[in-house]
């Protein structure tokens, strides 16, 4: 079983900071970062991309409670784009309230 990965990387063409939560082992998400995504969002400050990336963590952890499942998180910080080929075209994601995040990507 793989750790749920929760990775936090710059995107300096937008100048924003990604957060994003994988179920895969790491060499594969450094490989296709798209692989393996269970949620991703884009946040103007590495601080907020960190409290946004860990509230909707901590869903996917409460589920995986509910269902009885033990699930270990391994947390990764990354100093460059691990998606440098998203297109240039605007990325949305509406904070609906403090704990509701809605992508648009």
């Amino acid at each position: 079983m793989f750790p749920v990965l929760f990775v936090l990387h710059p995107v300096p063409k937008h100048g924003v900071w990604r957060w994003a939560i994988y179920y895969t082992d790491e060499p594969t998400m450094r490989n296709n970062p798209r692989s393996g995504c269970i949620n991703a969002g884009l946040q103007p400050t590495k601080a907020a991309a960190d409290d946004i990336g860990q509230q909707c963590l901590y869903s996917i952890l409460s589920f995986a409670a509910l269902l009885g499942r033990n699930v270990t998180v391994t947390a990764l910080t990354y100093d460059f784009d691990l998606v440098p080929d998203i297109p240039d075209v605007p990325l949305q994601a509406h904070q609906g309230g403090a704990n509701f995040v809605q992508m648009g990507v």
